[in-house]
C-alpha cells in the first residue's frame, strides 16, 4: 500500500472512528455531517469525498459493529483448551462490550420505523452466529455441563430469546427491570441448554458492571433530545 493511499485510509478511518463517538454522544439523528467534519477538523467537501451521504456512513458503521462481533465469536470458539461455559462466557462478554460501545447504533436500530435495518442486520448475524454457538453447544454436551439432544435447535432457541429481549429499549427501563430481564434471561438460558442453574450467574455479573455506566435516569439526563 502506498504512503497516499495509507493516508487516505487513515483519514477515511478518522471519519469513522469521530462518527461513531458522536452518535454514542448525540444519537445518529441529531449528529449532523457538519457536526463531524468540524470534529474532524477538515472542510465539508472531503466527507463527501469518502462517503456518499450520511447514511452510506451509517452502513460502513453498521458493517464494522457486525464483524467485530464475527471475529469476537470466531476467536472465542477458536481458542484451544477451553471449555464450552468459558467459550460462552468469553462470547457474552465480547459482544455486550461491543454493544455497549456502540450503543447509540443498537438503539437506533431499535427505533420501530428502523425495523427493516434492523432486521436485515440480525440476519446477517444469524448466519455465522448459529452454527458458532451450536458448535459451543455439542462440546458442552460432550463435556457434561449442557444437556440437549437438539443442539442446532438450542441455538436457535438462545439466540433468537436473547434478540427477543434485545428489543426491549434499555434507556426506558428501571435498573430493577433490567437486573429482572437479566436474570429471567439466565434461567432461559440454563433451560434451553439443560444446564444446572447458576451455570451462566456470569450474566449477573455482566448486567452489574454495565450498569454502573448505562441507566435509565442516566440516558434521560443526557441532554438528548426527546423523541
Amino acid at each position: 500500500m502506498s504512503r497516499v493511499t495509507k493516508k487516505r485510509e487513515d483519514r477515511r478511518e478518522e471519519f469513522i472512528e469521530v462518527s461513531k463517538r458522536l452518535f454514542n454522544k448525540k444519537g445518529y439523528e441529531y449528529t449532523t455531517v457538519d457536526d463531524i467534519v468540524d470534529a474532524v477538523g477538515v472542510a465539508k467537501g472531503l466527507f463527501y469525498y469518502y462517503f456518499e451521504s450520511k447514511e452510506t456512513l451509517l452502513d460502513v458503521i453498521t458493517n464494522t459493529f457486525i464483524e467485530e462481533i464475527r471475529q469476537a465469536i470466531a476467536d472465542a470458539i477458536s481458542r484451544e483448551g477451553l471449555s464450552a461455559i468459558v467459550k460462552m462466557e468469553l462470547l457474552l462478554e465480547a459482544s455486550g462490550a461491543i454493544k455497549m460501545k456502540s450503543m447509540a447504533l443498537v438503539e437506533y436500530f431499535h427505533e420501530p420505523r428502523n425495523k427493516h435495518l434492523h432486521l436485515a442486520a440480525e440476519e446477517r448475524v444469524m448466519k455465522f452466529l448459529v452454527p458458532s454457538v451450536e458448535e459451543i453447544i455439542r462440546q458442552g454436551v460432550r463435556e457434561g455441563v449442557f444437556d440437549t439432544k437438539y443442539p442446532h435447535y438450542a441455538a436457535l432457541a438462545y439466540i433468537g430469546a436473547g434478540m427477543a429481549i434485545s428489543h426491549e429499549r434499555f434507556d426506558r427501563l428501571s435498573r430493577k427491570e433490567i437486573v429482572e430481564m437479566v436474570a429471567a434471561y439466565q434461567t432461559l438460558t440454563e433451560k434451553m441448554l439443560g444446564a444446572r442453574p447458576g451455570t451462566f450467574d456470569i450474566y449477573q455479573r455482566l448486567v452489574k458492571k454495565n450498569l454502573a455506566g448505562f441507566t435509565s435516569s442516566d440516558r434521560r439526563s443526557s441532554g438528548r433530545p426527546k423523541r
